[in-house]
């Protein structure tokens, strides 16, 4: 993975998190049933798909 990928998904990644912490939990599955290993099955915000 080149270096400015990596930094690209890891602030793509910190304001995911700075977003979920904040007042956005709106954007959280609400079944937690449903959770797996694959954030996509946590949020249900867009995720950048993995080259």
């Amino acid at each position: 993975m080149a270096d400015a990928q990596l930094l690209a998904d890891r602030e793509f990644t910190y304001r995911i998190m700075q977003r979920l912490s904040g007042h956005h939990r709106e954007e959280m599955q609400k079944n937690v049933r449903k959770y797996t290993v694959d954030p996509k099955s946590r949020y249900t915000i867009d995720f950048p798909c993995a080259a």
